[in-house]
């Protein structure tokens, strides 16, 4: 039996290019959870959480372990109205501004650049679970009459 290091390489990193949409929104909503956590401002010195990045994060990590096709299509279709919702709010800072500096040219590039991401990744957990058999399209068991 020969061994080829390249083959194994190529099958390595598409293993690992398999799962980078789950592992990338995962770290993003890590992030946003702990940039809630160390950015907060309560008046009564009360722990703030972000539930909802908590709950993306939860539900991407569930996802990666029962790779379901329907949320794996739900994930990417409300990581997408997400991303939709951050670029309103890109254009709407960008338009409060009264001069253009520096500063927001490169909130602009950095959030254009983030978003434009968040867009290619969802698209890629979108098209790798559309293309993915549900579990009751089964050739052995006709469903209906």
């Amino acid at each position: 039996m020969q061994y080829h290091l390249y083959t194994h390489k190529t099958s390595f990193t598409k293993r690992l290019l398999k799962w980078l949409p789950e592992v990338y929104f995962i770290t993003v909503a890590l992030w946003w959870t702990i940039g809630t956590y160390l950015g907060q401002k309560s008046i009564d010195n009360s722990v703030l959480i972000n539930y909802p990045a908590l709950i993306l994060m939860v539900t991407l990590i569930v996802q990666f372990f029962i790779k379901n096709k329907h949320l794996g299509i739900a994930l990417a279709a409300l990581i997408t109205l997400g991303n939709f919702f951050l670029i309103l709010a890109l254009a709407s800072e960008a338009f409060k501004v009264p001069a253009f500096d520096q500063r927001i040219i490169n909130f602009l590039i950095y959030g254009g650049l983030f978003i434009a991401l968040n867009l290619l990744m969802a698209y890629r957990l979108f098209h790798k679970y559309s293309k993915m058999p549900s579990r009751n399209e089964s050739n052995d068991i006709p469903l209906g009459i």
